[in-house]
């Protein structure tokens, strides 16, 4: 693969590895690290912090627990033949991600995607300039991007050339039509096939939803006479006075207090009825 390098604060060039996206977890607030692992790292450089866009691998890191779990995001895009743009020129390229070819994405089925790739220089600038589009991967992990080169000169972009990455849970944003998903899900879910069962099935779902539509477009009529509309016509509290409403339903027959105790208590809910619903 075409090598990528960054440029450190003394000056020097290190070739990139890897990258990694780090979600920490310190005394549960939750902190999110890019770095960049380096070949040859310098035992006193722990992590380099680079472009957000170049990661493969996310991480959930709890400090307290010392426990990491590495989860598949995104996947590296690379150019897929060598290519020259004429200066001020557009030019539609084709990208390749190795990982869905070599069969590492389990399950994939051709989809539209979220990527992010930093064409613009090619391989003479060390300072990636990464641009979010949109982009149709299909099974084998091709896609096309529309380059334009705004620079007075070549744009030389080699074979394999580092380009950014797709990212995979963004299949999730756009519409898949029926036969993307019958050929995803084959032994997941159970599809119609039929064109008259599945006009019934629509059929059924518009009466559904008529009658949704009705009943909510339809307001309950209500007595303005009525001091009690929440009650039911034959509820016996429509003609209870309040100190009933208090010795019908709150039972004292199996309570520790005295007949007087009990006496003072129901005064007491009378006088703070308010604070609670007799009706």
């Amino acid at each position: 693969m075409h090598q990528v390098h960054i440029q450190v604060a003394d000056s020097m060039y290190h070739q990139i590895q890897e990258a990694v996206c780090l979600t920490v977890v310190i005394q549960g607030h939750v902190f999110e690290v890019f770095a960049l692992v380096m070949e040859n790292m310098d035992p006193e450089l722990d992590l380099i912090l680079g472009s957000k866009s170049l990661f493969e691998l996310e991480a959930t890191v709890n400090c307290e627990r010392q426990h990491m779990q590495f989860l598949q995001r995104s996947v590296n895009a690379y150019v897929k033949h060598p290519v020259e743009i004429a200066a001020g020129t557009v030019k539609t390229i084709e990208m390749t991600v190795p990982a869905i070819k070599n069969k590492q994405v389990p399950h994939w089925t051709p989809s539209r995607c979220v990527t992010k790739l930093d064409l613009s220089h090619g391989g003479t600038h060390p300072k990636k300039e990464f641009q979010t589009a949109e982009a149709f991967v299909d099974q084998d992990g091709t896609f096309e991007v529309v380059v334009t080169n705004e620079s007075m000169r070549v744009l030389i972009l080699p074979q394999n050339f580092f380009a950014g990455g797709v990212d995979l849970r963004s299949t999730g944003y756009f519409f898949k039509d029926w036969e993307t998903l019958v050929n995803s899900f084959p032994d997941k879910c159970a599809f119609l096939e039929d064109a008259s069962t599945m006009n019934e099935m629509f059929t059924f779902l518009e009466k559904v939803n008529k009658l949704n539509e009705s009943a909510l477009s339809e307001e309950p009529e209500i007595d303005l006479d009525d001091p009690y509309p929440w009650l039911e016509k034959d509820d016996p509290r429509q003609t209870m006075m309040d100190r009933e409403c208090i010795e019908k339903f709150i039972n004292l027959d199996d309570s520790v207090l005295t007949e007087d105790n009990k006496e003072c208590f129901q005064k007491i809910l009378l006088k703070y009825k308010d604070a609670f619903s007799l009706k």
